[in-house]
C-alpha cells in the first residue's frame, strides 16, 4: 500500500511563463500557511535550498524557482535580459502564479537577495510582498549611495575599503567570455572550492557546521557561464547611477553570516539602513552559503521574522503603520475651559505655539487643493489610497484649528487680520497658476508645490514627534489638558502620514524629485520663520499684559531650555531632509502614533 506523503514533503512542480522566459518552480507545504518565496543566488539553482525547504515547509507554503539563466529555466543569451528589472518582474510573475493572491515573505540569498531588493523597493512589491529577508546580497542602489557617501565619514570610508578585497572576484566575472571558458573546467571541483571558501578547509568543521550539502548541479557549467551576465549587466550600471527612490516598501530582515568571505557586515547592514523604515538584523555563526551549511539557524531566523510580520497582519500583534491605513478620525475637543494663554505663567510660549492655529487652517486646505491636482497623475493604487487618507486628515486638521481660532476670538483675540494674509499668500502666490513672471509649466509648478509640501510635512513630523514624545515639561508646567490633547492628536497623525508627501513628490516628479525637495526646503525655511516671527508678534501686540514688554531671541532660547518648545530638533531636521538617502519613514516611530491614537489612550473627546 502506497504511503501518503505529508503536505511538507509533497511538492508541486509548475512552469511559469513570462514572455519568452519559462521559469521552473516548486511549491511545497500547507496551502493555508504563510507563503515564503526563496530566491537563489549565483551560481546556484533552487537546489541550494534543499536543506532549508523541509524545515520551513512544515509550517509554511514554500515556493522555490530557478531564476532565468539557471537550472531548468530558460537561458536568454543577451546581457540585457539579465537586468535587475527583468529579474524582479520574473519574481512578481512567480508570486502572481503561485501564491494564491496572498502577499509572500521573500527570502533572497546572494544574487537572489540582490534581485529581490529590486522587487521590494519598487511598486512591484505592492500587494505581493509582506516582508523581505536578505542574506549576503545587498541592494546595488544602496551600495552606490554607500560608496558615494564614504568620503563624508572616515569610519564609512574604512568600511568601503575593507569590503574592496572581498569583491575582487567581480572584476573577473565581468570579463566577456572568461566565465564561459572557465566554468566547464571548474564545475567538477566547485563543491570542494565552495567549502574552502566557506570554512577554509575542505569539509573541515571546527565550529560545528555541517559541510555544504550536495555536489555540483548537472547544469553548473551553464549556470556559471550564463549567470556571469548578471555582473556584466548590473554591477557598474547601478553602482555608478543608483536610484534615488530605492526605499524598501516592506519590513526588512538582514541575516548576517559572521564568517561570510564576500559580504562584510558593514555592507550588509549599514548600506541599507537609511533606506529601510523597519530593519532588523540577525547574526548567525556561519559562512556565505549558510543556507546549506547552517539551515537550522537560517530557518529559525526566517520563521521568527515571518511569524512577527504575520501577527501584525492578522491583528494579533503590533507593528509599524502600513500604507493604506491612513484615515481621518472623528474627534472633538472641549476648549470651553481652556484659558488664553493656556500655559500658566508662560504667556510667551503660549503665543509661540498658538501661531500654529493662525497658519494651519489655510495651509492644510491648500495641501488638499494641491493634492487634488496631483491625484490624477498617480497610478499606484496604494499611494492613491494614502493620498486620499492624507487629504482627509488634513481637512480635519483645518477644521479643528478653525475651532481654536473661534475660541481665541471668543476670548477677545481677533485673528482675522492675520489669517486673511495667510490665505492670500496660498491663493495668489502658491495658487493653481504660477505668479506672473514665473516661467514654469503647469506640471513643473505642481511639482514645485509638492516639493514645498514635502518640506513642510517634514517639519510637522518633527513637531509631531516632539509633542508626542518630548513635551513632558508642558505637562509639568500645568498646560491646559484639552489643548495638549489637541496638539498631540494632530502630532500623532503627522507621524502617521509622514511619508505621503515625500512619496507623492517622488512618484509625480521622478528624477526631478530631489531638486524640488531641495527647492521646497529653501522656500519653506525663510517663509515659515518669517510667518512664525510675525505671528508671535501679532499675539504679543494684542496681549494686554505683554503689549509693552520687550520680547526677543532670548525669550525663545529660554523656552527651548525649559523644553517647552523644540529647538535643536528643528535645526538638525534641515540637513537630514536634504540628504539624498533620506526618507521620512525613519523620522519617527509609527508605534508612537498608533499608541496615542488608540481610543483608550486618546484624550480627544
Amino acid at each position: 500500500m502506497a504511503r501518503r506523503r505529508s503536505p511538507a514533503r509533497a511538492s508541486r512542480r509548475v512552469n511559469v511563463r513570462r514572455g519568452e522566459v519559462e521559469l521552473a518552480v516548486d511549491v511545497r507545504g500547507p496551502a493555508d500557511a504563510p507563503v515564503v518565496l526563496l530566491v537563489h543566488g549565483y551560481p546556484d539553482t533552487r537546489a541550494v535550498w534543499s536543506e532549508l525547504v523541509p524545515r520551513l515547509a512544515r509550517t509554511h507554503r514554500v515556493i522555490t524557482y530557478d531564476v532565468r539563466g539557471a537550472g531548468a529555466s530558460t537561458r536568454p543569451r543577451e546581457d540585457a535580459a539579465y537586468d535587475l528589472r527583468e529579474l524582479a518582474d520574473d519574481a512578481a510573475a512567480v508570486i502572481d502564479a503561485c501564491a494564491g493572491g496572498r502577499a509572500v515573505h521573500v527570502v533572497g540569498h546572494d544574487w537572489g537577495a540582490i534581485q529581490s531588493w529590486e522587487l521590494v523597493t519598487t511598486a512591484r512589491a505592492e500587494g505581493r510582498v509582506a516582508s523581505f529577508t536578505s542574506i549576503s546580497g545587498p541592494c546595488l542602489d544602496h551600495v552606490g549611495r554607500w560608496i558615494g557617501d564614504a568620503a563624508r565619514s572616515p569610519a564609512r570610508l574604512a568600511a568601503v575599503l575593507a569590503q574592496a578585497p572581498r569583491s575582487i572576484y567581480i572584476a573577473a566575472l565581468r570579463i566577456p567570455g572568461l566565465a564561459e571558458r572557465v566554468w566547464p573546467r571548474l564545475g567538477p571541483y566547485w563543491p570542494a572550492l565552495r567549502d574552502v571558501a566557506e570554512r577554509g578547509r575542505v569539509f573541515a568543521d571546527m565550529r560545528g557546521d555541517r559541510p555544504s550539502a550536495g555536489g555540483a548541479a548537472p547544469t553548473l557549467a551553464d549556470d556559471g557561464a550564463t549567470g556571469a551576465r548578471l555582473y556584466r549587466r548590473n554591477i557598474v550600471r547601478r553602482v555608478r547611477a543608483p536610484r534615488e527612490d530605492a526605499h524598501a516598501r516592506v519590513p526588512v530582515q538582514v541575516v548576517v553570516p559572521l564568517r561570510d568571505r564576500f559580504v562584510s557586515r558593514a555592507l550588509a547592514v549599514e548600506a541599507p539602513r537609511p533606506w529601510c523604515a523597519e530593519l532588523s538584523v540577525r547574526e548567525i555563526d556561519a559562512g556565505h552559503w549558510c543556507v546549506r551549511s547552517a539551515p537550522d539557524a537560517v530557518a529559525r531566523a526566517v520563521s521568527e521574522h515571518v511569524a512577527r510580520i504575520e501577527s501584525r497582519r492578522s491583528g494579533t500583534g503590533t507593528g509599524t503603520g502600513t500604507v493604506g491605513e491612513i484615515r481621518p478620525r472623528r474627534v472633538s475637543f472641549d476648549l470651553s475651559g481652556t484659558p488664553v494663554p493656556w500655559i500658566p505663567g508662560d504667556r510667551f510660549t503660549s503665543h509661540v505655539t498658538d501661531v500654529l492655529h493662525l497658519l494651519l487652517p489655510a495651509g492644510e486646505r491648500w495641501f488638499v487643493d494641491v493634492y487634488r491636482e496631483a491625484l490624477p497623475l498617480v497610478r499606484d493604487a496604494r499611494l492613491r489610497a494614502d493620498m486620499k487618507g492624507f487629504m482627509g486628515q488634513e481637512a480635519t486638521h483645518a477644521r479643528v484649528h478653525d475651532l481654536v481660532l473661534d475660541h481665541l476670538r471668543a476670548n477677545g483675540v481677533e485673528t482675522e487680520p492675520f489669517t486673511r494674509r495667510v490665505e492670500w499668500m496660498f491663493e495668489h502666490v502658491f495658487g493653481a497658476h504660477p505668479p506672473r513672471g514665473v516661467p514654469l509649466t503647469p506640471r513643473l509648478w505642481l511639482e514645485l508645490r509638492l516639493g514645498g509640501i514635502a518640506a513642510v510635512e517634514h517639519f510637522t513630523c518633527v513637531l509631531g514627534r516632539w509633542i508626542c514624545e518630548r513635551s513632558a515639561a508642558l505637562d509639568a508646567a500645568g498646560a491646559d489638558r484639552a489643548m495638549l490633547a489637541l496638539l498631540r492628536w494632530h502630532g500623532a497623525e503627522e507621524i502617521e502620514h509622514r511619508a505621503v508627501a515625500f512619496d507623492t513628490l517622488a512618484h509625480v516628479a521622478g528624477r526631478r524629485a530631489y531638486v524640488w525637495r531641495a527647492i521646497g526646503m529653501l522656500l519653506a525655511v525663510p517663509i515659515l520663520t518669517w510667518l512664525w516671527d510675525r505671528g508671535t508678534d501679532y499675539f504679543i501686540d494684542r496681549d494686554p499684559v505683554m503689549a509693552d514688554t520687550r520680547v526677543g531671541h532670548g525669550d525663545f532660547v529660554r523656552a527651548v531650555r525649559q523644553r517647552r518648545v523644540p529647538g535643536r530638533a528643528l535645526v538638525t531636521a534641515i540637513p537630514r531632509f536634504l540628504s539624498r538617502g533620506y526618507h521620512p519613514r525613519h523620522e519617527a516611530s509609527s508605534e508612537v502614533a498608533r499608541a496615542y491614537l488608540q481610543p483608550a489612550n486618546n484624550n480627544a473627546r
